[in-house]
């Protein structure tokens, strides 16, 4: 019977190791991401600081950034800085929750398909992202992430300012629709 007993001790003190090594590892894990929840919480509230320094006029500032490029004002510029700059911030958020294991890789990839070439093909964007981007650290702008976004942006082909000509001229070669007029019932 002792045998027996120092076997079930063994056993349960190897058990109870092996709660505090799972323990220890959900530790670490949870500080992993309380650390990314934190750094996305101010990425978070720094877009919104940027998006409020974009202003109310940033429609007209962003048809100025294709139309006029080089005529941007300082403010203009600053305003177009803060609305180019909040979609890395965004990618950097993604990419770094994929490397924690949280998201897919796709899911970062995917953000970058479909916003790049709408943020950076003006060319004072595209101008911005090849001044700025190496410049910035890498806790801001993750390597991997600026090497996709350049593959993106190398491979895209005219700018969002050609698709919105493009809508344009389909508009003035469609027929107008004929409206259709309904007859009101009377009341009765």
């Amino acid at each position: 019977m002792t045998r027996l007993n120092k076997y079930f001790s063994i056993a349960a003190n190897l058990g109870i190791l092996a709660g505090l090594v799972l323990v220890l590892l959900q530790m670490r894990q949870n500080e992993a991401l309380l650390r990314i929840t934190l750094l996305n919480q101010y990425n978070d509230s720094y877009i919104a600081t940027e998006t409020a320094v974009a202003g109310e006029s940033l429609a007209e500032i962003w048809a100025k950034s294709f139309e006029h490029p080089t005529e941007l004002t300082l403010a203009e510029m600053r305003a177009m800085e803060a609305q180019t700059f909040a979609p890395v911030l965004r990618w950097s958020s993604l990419y770094r929750l994929q490397q924690a294991g949280i998201i897919d890789d796709s899911v970062w990839r995917s953000e970058i398909d479909s916003d790049a070439f709408f943020y950076f093909s003006s060319p004072y964007t595209r101008a911005w992202w090849e001044t700025n981007s190496p410049q910035l650290h890498s806790s801001v702008l993750p390597p991997g992430v600026r090497a996709y976004v350049d593959k993106r942006l190398n491979a895209a082909t005219g700018t969002v300012w050609d698709n919105f000509k493009e809508i344009q001229e389909r508009i003035g070669r469609s027929e107008p629709p004929v409206p259709v007029i309904r007859k009101r019932r009377s009341p009765g």
